[in-house]
């Protein structure tokens, strides 16, 4: 059964990193890199070492106090998770996954949407799918999740309220302009239970919301982010 996270004060402001890792030598210096340089501060980065055996630990150790690394015996992905939320200190919870990158203003737009709605609990957006050769597609998430491939209506669909956003003030370096993209916002828990169409390496969510819900089961094996967002789902735009 998956644990509950008793209420904790939080850091006022403090947006904590979960980066789960496991035997990620060749790749983990890549994504640290685009999260130690986020533009929006505070933060923390939180990296549970899920039983590497490999040489992560080595380049881990090379960030010194700019990261907060807890080492555990390999116990998979919600494992890993469930102790990174357990020593995030942050009001904000924000995912990665440890071959993925982000850009540097990640936090500052998705902290931004967070605080232009005062009742969402969740952000998350759309991703780019890469490998060694370069971008694949700067929209994947259609080619990840069904319920976002166009036959499903894309992710607007499963939104109440289609408006929009500016993202142009937060962006690196900040637009003179207008930078306006499409925001859906709203209930999504029906929809979500068709499949899931909220990808992890992009949230940032409020942490109270862990006050009100159980951490990752890791009876759902591979399906345990998608258990996960759906009993937030359940209790949060």
């Amino acid at each position: 059964m998956p644990e509950r996270f008793p209420p904790t004060d939080r850091v006022p402001g403090l947006i904590s990193i979960i980066l789960g890792t496991y035997n990620i030598e060749k790749y983990i210096r890549q994504t640290l890199d685009t999260l130690t340089c986020q533009t929006l501060g505070p933060f923390e980065i939180v990296v549970v070492d899920d039983g590497s055996s490999d040489g992560t630990r080595d380049v881990l150790a090379t960030y010194g106090d700019q990261i907060r690394v807890i080492a555990q015996p390999n116990g998979g992905v919600a494992a890993a998770r469930n102790t990174g939320l357990r020593h995030a200190r942050g009001e904000f919870i924000a995912f990665m996954d440890h071959d993925d990158l982000c850009p540097p203003d990640r936090l500052a737009i998705t902290k931004a949407v967070l605080d232009a709605y005062p009742d969402v609990g969740l952000v998350s957006t759309e991703f780019r799918g890469f490998n060694e050769n370069g971008i694949i597609d700067t929209h994947y998430a259609k080619h990840y999740y069904d319920q976002c491939n166009p036959d499903k209506g894309m992710p607007k669909c499963h939104y109440p309220v289609h408006t929009t956003f500016d993202i142009g003030p937060f962006e690196h370096p900040p637009r003179s302009e207008p930078h306006v993209v499409p925001l859906y916002v709203g209930n999504v828990l029906e929809p979500m239970v068709g499949g899931n169409f909220v990808h992890p390496p992009t949230i940032l969510m409020r942490a109270a919301l862990l006050d009100q819900m159980e951490g990752f089961d890791g009876s759902a094996k591979t399906m345990c982010d998608w258990e996960w967002l759906l009993r937030l789902a359940a209790i949060t735009q």
